[in-house]
């Protein structure tokens, strides 16, 4: 996780089986002092190529009389670059070190002499024929190597400088340079234990999974001793072993955040992904392809996600029974997404790609399909409002999953009755339970939920009209008891505490008080749960002084136990949403926490609202105005749609339009029938991308009768 513009994605299982019955004799480091020399004879006739294109079919093998290449240093063949930035007719021949490899497929590396250091898009076999990846291994050269190139130079786009046709005339591999007497032995558990910076000297590391970047480079590794696992960032390492190899390295613990996201991690208490960084690679052992996961702890999918960010379970192993399933977004831009949910088939995340699924093809036979999956949460994406563990998996195995029955009211309570519980109320939630439950995917029907009080002046549950409602009352606490039954197999039972506090006890401002906070400071607001945010999760929360846009941290638990126009209080940050660099965006409440839901079922105040104004007015206001964002406006306008391959909506005047903010035009399908109409809209400015001009956020549409038809995409169905 180290390189900040590339994001990882796991070698896949083929990948792994490729290796198998494919066994290499063992490669043990030199000692200290000791090296191995690989020369290559130089070619007889040295050509110059044209691969300016960079792409991966380029070759450098052409045939013309010309003079041998001279040698130069890094420093000289640099100042001959053309100015134009085309590649140079002429050769050149170099002796460097090997800083590092940093594309093992394509042999592009960084080199150095005594002059400076360069970048060599690729490299090539003494004859320009064969690629860095096409070669065999002990012909490859790696960080620490003296090197002999030829190559052509260029400043690409005029933006770096660059060697390219470069073929590897000759090399001497050196030993590792290093001082093992400053790394400190080390187990996995006791490198991930390690404060960052430690050096750490690991052995006997067996390599999991080898994980890629953009362009598919190799750029590491996931490793266990059988006890424990961790992730070994180092583009060296990924680009010599296979799956399966056992290896002894040292190099330094780190925990890495991308930097953009270092704030909002720091925030939230996540450390980083769980690392070992500035690898030296000082032994190994080829292996036949096959891995030892028996160290790997049995948890559900449901179990991870749920786990605090706070705790460092980054880069661990876990083995899960998971539904695995696939989405595609197709044309320009599209990409694909593998999901990894727990057996209720929706709870979980998707794999981490950074090359737009297409790495994780191998997937695809596993796909809608409950297999046995052994995955790390790798990374938390962290944002304003919140982290999430992202996937990577490690091994799929397709066990032909059959749930058994005897769980399933274990089931039902784990995933279907725990969580309509809040752990305190301080009003009646009157909230209708879930008494039966049914799998299609799990293959089982009408398991059966029964709820029970030990104190009802504080919990109880009405049946009514033949259904169960739980009601809370006065102050104290309860116990209750969860029952599960499915006719013919066993029965369940789990018991949790609720508590019912005072009203009283909570101080909290109003929304006009919030508006006037200082940004970043936290605030406890009550108010009136409006209407969903689109392209953000949230909604904007309102009284009778006005409203503001409230963005949430855990939306998923908020919009299952939250509706719109249920009172509420939360405690949030007042703040400023910016694009980076900028002082202008979105006005709002941000990371908010539900303090209390009072509930019940409130209409938006008409006060909220300010009137008379017109699009054409809303349109005059400059992007840096950001204080109109905190404001929402009752007005007519006509509702229009673009053609094109990405239509949009906006709401007209006659001289002025503003588009509506979303990032797919099915966010706002409610608008679809009102399209070329003059209707009564509830629409607030946003400008979450900090953009150089306001767009619109429709609240409410309202045709000839009258009715208000909400924006409520967020909130449950």
């Amino acid at each position: 996780m180290k390189n900040k513009s590339l994001l990882f994605v796991l070698a896949t299982s083929l990948l792994a089986l490729a290796s198998c019955g494919t066994t290499k004799p063992n490669d043990s480091s030199t000692k200290p002092g000791e090296s191995t020399s690989f020369p290559v004879s130089t070619p007889d006739t040295p050509v110059s190529t044209d691969t300016s294109n960079k792409t991966s079919s380029d070759s450098s093998n052409t045939s013309s009389d010309v003079k041998p290449a001279e040698y130069k240093t890094i420093a000289e063949i640099i100042a001959l670059a053309p100015e134009d930035g085309s590649k140079s007719e002429t050769r050149y021949r170099v002796r460097a070190k090997v800083v590092k490899v940093s594309n093992p497929v394509y042999g592009e590396m960084t080199i150095k002499d005594e002059t400076g250091e360069v970048y060599v898009y690729g490299t090539y076999d003494k004859t320009g024929e064969k690629r860095y990846s096409e070669l065999p291994e002990e012909e490859r050269p790696v960080a620490g190597d003296d090197i002999e190139l030829e190559c052509n130079v260029q400043n690409y786009k005029n933006s770096q400088m660059e060697l390219v046709s470069a073929w590897i005339l000759s090399f001497t591999h050196n030993a590792p340079d290093i001082d093992l007497t400053q790394y400190k032995d080390a187990t996995v558990a006791a490198a991930r234990a390690s404060a960052n910076g430690s050096k750490v000297h690991m052995k006997n590391l067996q390599v999991l999974s080898i994980l890629f970047g953009q362009k598919n480079a190799a750029e590491g590794v996931m490793v266990s001793d059988g006890t424990d696992s961790i992730y070994v960032f180092s583009t060296d390492v990924a680009g010599r072993v296979q799956v399966g190899d056992k290896i002894e390295i040292a190099g330094e613990k780190t925990n890495y955040v991308l930097g953009k996201e270092q704030t909002n991690a720091a925030k939230y208490g996540y450390k980083g992904c769980n690392q070992i960084e500035n690898v030296t690679l000082l032994n190994k052992t080829a292996g036949n392809g096959t891995i030892d996961l028996t160290f790997a702890q049995p948890k559900t999918v449901k179990e991870i996600v749920e786990t605090p960010v706070s705790e460092d379970i980054s880069t661990k192993v876990y083995k899960a029974n998971a539904y695995i399933t696939k989405s595609v977004v197709e044309g320009p831009g599209g990409f694909t997404n593998y999901y990894f949910n727990d057996l209720d088939g929706v709870t979980g995340n998707y794999v981490y790609s950074q090359n737009s699924g297409s790495d994780f093809a191998w997937i695809d036979p596993f796909v809608n399909k409950i297999c046995t999956v052994y995955l790390t949460a790798l990374n938390a994406k962290s944002t304003t409002y919140g982290c999430a563990w992202r996937f990577v998996p490690v091994k799929i195995e397709d066990n032909h999953f059959a749930f058994d029955k005897n769980d399933a009211a274990q089931f039902a309570i784990d995933y279907y009755a725990v969580d309509q519980f809040e752990t305190s109320y301080v009003a009646d939630p009157a909230l209708e339970m879930t008494t039966t439950v049914s799998s299609t995917l799990l293959g089982f029907e009408g398991a059966k939920l029964t709820y029970a009080s030990d104190n009802n002046t504080v919990a109880s549950f009405e049946e009514k009209d033949g259904k169960t409602i739980f009601h809370t009352s006065g102050t104290g606490t309860a116990n209750i008891t969860i029952s599960a039954s499915l006719e013919g197999f066993k029965f369940a039972t789990k018991k949790i505490a609720i508590e019912r506090k005072a009203l009283g006890d909570i101080t909290a401002i109003n929304v006009d008080a919030a508006k006037k906070a200082a940004v970043d400071t936290e605030v406890t607001v009550e108010g009136i749960v409006g209407p969903s945010l689109t392209v953000q999760d949230g909604f904007y929360l309102f009284d009778e002084n006005g409203a503001i846009a409230v963005t949430l941290h855990d939306s998923a638990k908020w919009f299952a136990h939250v509706k719109m126009g249920q009172k509420i209080i939360l405690n949030a940050t007042r703040d400023l949403w910016t694009a980076t660099d900028y002082n202008f965006g979105e006005q709002c409440l941000s990371n908010a926490k539900l303090v209390a839901n009072e509930f019940g079922s409130h209409e938006l105040p008409a006060s909220a609202f300010i009137t008379g104004k017109t699009i054409s007015d809303l349109k005059k206001f400059e992007k840096t105005n950001d204080s109109v964002t905190l404001n929402v406006y009752a007005l007519q306008g006509t509702i229009t749609k673009s053609s094109g391959s990405y239509p949009t909506y906006s709401v007209a005047d006659g001289t002025s339009s503003i588009q509506v903010y979303s990032s797919s035009i099915s966010q706002y399908a409610f608008l679809e029938p009102f399209v070329g109409k003059t209707i009564d809209v509830e629409v607030a400015l946003c400008n979450w991308n900090s953009k150089t001009q306001f767009k619109l956020a429709v609240l409410s549409a309202a045709g000839e009768d009258g009715v208000k038809i909400y924006n409520t995409l967020h909130f449950k169905k």
